[in-house]
């Protein structure tokens, strides 16, 4: 991992990945009280059925947000992000993932 790091400090703009990224959510900080994800757990829910989205958009969406193809691999921060970005969708077939 260092020689990577070092590697990239040396080549800057030597890797050019292209990933979505969430500007809107970059300043969020979660303190010690939203370690009980239930609440963010069940909105994710609620959105994600509001969307009509499949297991398999979902995961579609997941990987191009964070890389990851689960919501089971986010950590607290990243679900926080994924709720808030969903709630942000208003019009489900605009903002569907590409299959």
């Amino acid at each position: 991992m260092a020689e990577a790091v070092a590697w990239a400090e040396i080549n800057p703009g030597g890797l050019q990945v292209e990933r979505l990224t969430l500007p809107l959510f970059e300043a969020l900080e979660l303190d010690d009280s939203a370690r009980d994800l239930s609440g963010v757990l069940a909105a994710i829910s609620v959105q994600i059925q509001r969307l009509g989205w499949t297991r398999e958009q979902v995961g579609d969406r997941l990987g191009q947000l964070f890389g990851k193809c689960s919501q089971a691999h986010l950590d607290d921060m990243e679900l926080a992000l994924w709720n808030l970005w969903l709630e942000e969708l208003s019009d489900p077939k605009s903002h569907e993932p590409e299959r």
